[in-house]
């Protein structure tokens, strides 16, 4: 019953916590209980060795940290719409019994998107998968085409939790984090320094906010002001040939 009630009220939250983090201002006390920790000559290395003497047990008060806080928290949207290439990720949630609206017809539709603006992995894998952390991200407004094969998961059901920390890329359990998305992460399209150098030139003419902002940074920047490449990828990063899915997490927010 208590199970049943949370799912309930879990549904009905508008902003919801996804991650969390210790809170040292709450403690409480254990009575531990030990033997002391002394040190004999090792049979093996002939060196000292740590061993725990049994026949001299001590108890003292530790600390208990066991209460944590929120640290990340969203506002939960309408419905995400997931594109059909992300089939294992519409696989695990059908498993997990979520409920799904197929797309049968194609539309463009406004949403929010994440970009991935910073995160950390590890150098080493864990379960199989570099798992990411301390994901930083920002949202922007865009339209993009749902297409029949992709499904919308609208929230207010059930399996809410659950949706919340497998499709919000900031959660500690995200699939995100897991790496089903990791091609986003990857720049596949660039420039030619010698073929963009007439394009950005051309762009800079025609844009005098651009140019504005180009100038300033030059002047502000040092290093950016003698370095020609940079000075170029900044352009390109602001024109219309700039690569626009990079880092764009590919769960899409409906409002």
């Amino acid at each position: 019953q208590s199970r049943a009630t949370a799912k309930t009220n879990y549904a009905m939250k508008k902003i919801v916590d996804i991650n969390w983090t210790m809170n040292n201002d709450i403690v409480d006390s254990l009575n531990f209980k030990g033997y002391e920790a002394k040190y004999k000559k090792s049979l093996v290395t002939g060196m000292d060795r740590l061993y725990y003497d049994r026949n001299a047990p001590y108890e003292k008060p530790v600390p208990f940290y066991n209460t944590y806080k929120s640290s990340t928290t969203v506002t939960k949207p309408e419905a995400y719409i997931i594109p059909q290439a992300y089939c294992k990720i519409i696989d695990r949630l059908r498993w997990n019994n979520v409920e799904m609206t197929a797309v049968e017809n194609e539309k463009t539709m406004a949403v929010t998107a994440y970009y991935i603006e910073d995160y950390k992995s590890p150098n080493t894998p864990y379960e199989g998968h570099y798992l990411h952390s301390k994901v930083e991200v920002s949202m922007r407004d865009v339209e993009v085409i749902a297409r029949p094969g992709d499904v919308i998961v609208y929230t207010g059901q059930e399996k809410d939790r659950y949706i919340m920390e497998v499709l919000e890329p900031q959660a500690p359990d995200s699939y995100f984090a897991w790496n089903f998305m990791d091609g986003i992460l990857m720049q596949k399209e660039h420039f030619s320094s010698y073929v963009f150098e007439d394009r950005a030139a051309e762009l800079l003419k025609n844009n005098a906010e651009l140019r504005t902002a180009f100038n300033k940074k030059k002047e502000e920047d040092a290093t950016f002001s003698e370095n020609a490449r940079a000075q170029l990828n900044f352009i390109y990063e602001q024109s219309p040939h700039y690569e626009q899915t990079y880092r764009r997490y590919p769960v899409y927010r409906l409002k």
